[in-house]
């Protein structure tokens, strides 16, 4: 639907913003093309299935742009994707109301509620945002009804997930000026040390309230998970010699990363450099039951970093970063401070962080359900270039005027 929406109607809109989006996207192209070379010689279901998981960030990167047509500011986008947020943190809390009797851990609470509240997350941050910043509030206007933005946060709360805790973080962090990593070596950027000592005492206090909960509590659960990330993205030599199929699944995200590693380093130089092509699969090296099914090799893995190597090699994990970077981190020389231009830069640093930082946990863009980071990237990246295009004539137009 994407690509027929982007075939007929993006020839209607200003070519010089998809123009300006080639350089951008081309790192991806690259990697698209090396997973394909590399898995050609052996076309099956992981080939194709893995051509969409990669090329999808193109399609909805161009989407993005697209959308801009219809939400040409700050303002547009927050007014409809409020609502878009608000629809779905209502399903969710319905969703949720109705399934209590079968509730009684954080993992039940996701298999009722569903996965697909990203932008829940980016629209809870942006809230924040403007509560600590009028002049954010100035340009996106109102900050929603308070029914509404009582729903998005209540879903946003019951829901529990680290994901949407770290962009209720990162986006306040960027929209309130708090750091601009275009120029990382201002002093400006110093007052973000004030952050890491915040979130650590937020996090004790968060342990402390769970300790006094019944064992087993989602807001326990969710502290022992924060608590747990550095070994769902590391697993060693040690551990694997000697852990148990328990302590496997316990920390399985840290097992099949290690697993997939092992798979790159036994590759030639070419398969280090290139990777081995999209339809590769990953022995597990044990018999593992996932989603109701045994599996002893999977064609995705959880650490997306691994699947990057695996699949396309040092060279396709570099063109990842590569596209990354050039959108967050790479400074642009028209983005006034108190501009629209300067709020939707942020936006794409703070979305550039946040893919890096879900890449290790299976939730970054190449996430086979993940459209609404690709999309949001787009979508700033396009506003800032019509912006930019559309300035000088709106100058010229009031100086006429004047004149």
């Amino acid at each position: 639907m994407m690509i027929a929406l982007i075939f007929f109607i993006a020839p209607l809109d200003d070519a010089a913003v998809y123009n300006a989006s080639y350089s951008k996207i081309l790192p991806v192209i690259l990697l698209v093309v090396i997973g394909i070379i590399g898995g050609i010689d052996d076309r099956n279901k992981d080939f194709y299935r893995d051509i969409f998981i990669f090329s999808k960030i193109i399609v909805y990167f161009l989407g993005g742009l697209l959308l801009g047509k219809y939400l040409n500011n700050f303002a547009s986008f927050f007014k409809y994707f409020y609502i878009i947020a608000f629809v779905s943190a209502l399903n969710h809390i319905l969703l949720i109301a109705t399934h209590l009797g079968s509730i009684y851990s954080l993992d039940t609470i996701r298999f009722v509620a569903g996965y697909g509240n990203e932008i829940e997350g980016v629209i809870v941050g942006i809230i924040i945002s403007a509560y600590f910043n009028k002049n954010l509030k100035n340009i996106i206007g109102d900050a929603g009804n308070k029914i509404m933005t009582t729903i998005i946060f209540l879903s946003f709360l019951v829901y529990f997930s680290r994901t949407l805790i770290v962009a209720s973080v990162i986006i306040p962090i960027f929209l309130t000026g708090m750091i601009n990593i275009r120029y990382l070596l201002s002093s400006k950027n110093v007052k973000i040390l004030m952050v890491p000592i915040v979130m650590v005492i937020v996090f004790f206090l968060l342990s402390y309230v769970a300790s006094l909960q019944s064992s087993g509590s989602p807001l326990e659960r969710l502290v022992d998970k924060f608590e747990e990330a550095p070994q769902e993205v590391g697993w060693n030599a040690q551990k694997n010699a000697t852990a148990t199929k328990e302590e496997i699944q316990d920390h399985w995200r840290g097992y099949e990363a290690y697993q997939g590693l092992l798979k790159y380093f036994e590759g030639s130089r070419i398969q280090k450099l290139f990777g081995y092509g999209f339809n590769t699969r990953v022995d597990l090296g044990i018999t593992m039951k996932l989603a109701g099914e045994d599996y002893n090799e999977v064609p995705i893995l959880h650490n997306e970093y691994v699947t990057l190597l695996v699949k396309c090699g040092v060279i396709g994990l570099l063109l990842y970063l590569t596209f990354l970077y050039r959108l967050g981190f790479q400074k642009i020389r028209y983005a006034d401070k108190d501009s629209e231009v300067y709020y939707c830069c942020q936006m794409l640093s703070a979305l550039s962080i946040l893919s890096l930082l879900n890449t290790y946990i299976g939730f970054g863009l190449l996430d086979p359900t993940n459209a609404t980071s690709p999309l949001l990237l787009g979508f700033f990246y396009g506003n800032i270039q019509r912006q930019r295009f559309t300035a000088p004539f709106i100058k010229l137009q009031a100086l006429k005027f004047t004149t």
